[in-house]
């Protein structure tokens, strides 16, 4: 079923323009009549984000949840924002919204991580380390199969054994 999407945009104008712009190009439509229903709200009033977040400037949540009403009540059934500082706001937007949100930075990390391990292996990586402790949940997370090695499992299955017990096979 093809659903209404809702653009809580204004953060800034442009991206929401760049946004709308992308979403008309990418989408395979032969005709107008193909495209999708979008509500846009660019409501360039909302407060700086990143002054909120970092030096208690004006919360811009009464503005983004305004948006997202409006949004709602022209028949949005998706969400989505072009701002990327503007997603530190949405838990609370979602806990709000009875519609689901697509969250850019995640919807990015899946594409940069998935992108990269395929680059990766075109080059002849065939075994991945997970350096950093926030991989192995990634990994997790997006059910990645190639083979990797997860230093913190190797730390607990080290200090296991070292503390006289056995890793569970």
């Amino acid at each position: 079923m093809k659903k209404a999407l809702g653009i809580l945009g204004g953060m800034g104008p442009m991206a929401t323009v760049d946004l709308f712009h992308k979403i008309v190009a990418m989408t395979d439509a032969a005709c107008d009549n193909d495209h999708m229903r979008i509500y846009i709200d660019c409501n360039a009033a909302i407060p700086d984000r990143t002054a909120a977040i970092l030096s208690g400037g004006r919360d811009p949540m009464p503005y983004m949840r305004e948006s997202l009403q409006k949004l709602l009540s022209c028949g949005a059934e998706l969400i989505i924002m072009p701002c990327n500082t503007a997603h530190f706001f949405l838990p609370r937007l979602q806990a709000e919204s009875p519609v689901p949100f697509l969250s850019m930075p995640a919807e990015t990390y899946r594409a940069d991580l998935e992108g990269v391990i395929r680059g990766l292996q075109a080059r002849g990586a065939d075994y991945f380390i997970l350096g950093c402790t926030e991989l192995p949940l990634a990994f997790a997370a997006l059910k990645l199969s190639c083979p990797a090695v997860d230093p913190t499992s190797e730390l607990a299955r080290a200090a296991i054994l070292q503390c006289g017990y056995q890793v569970r096979a």
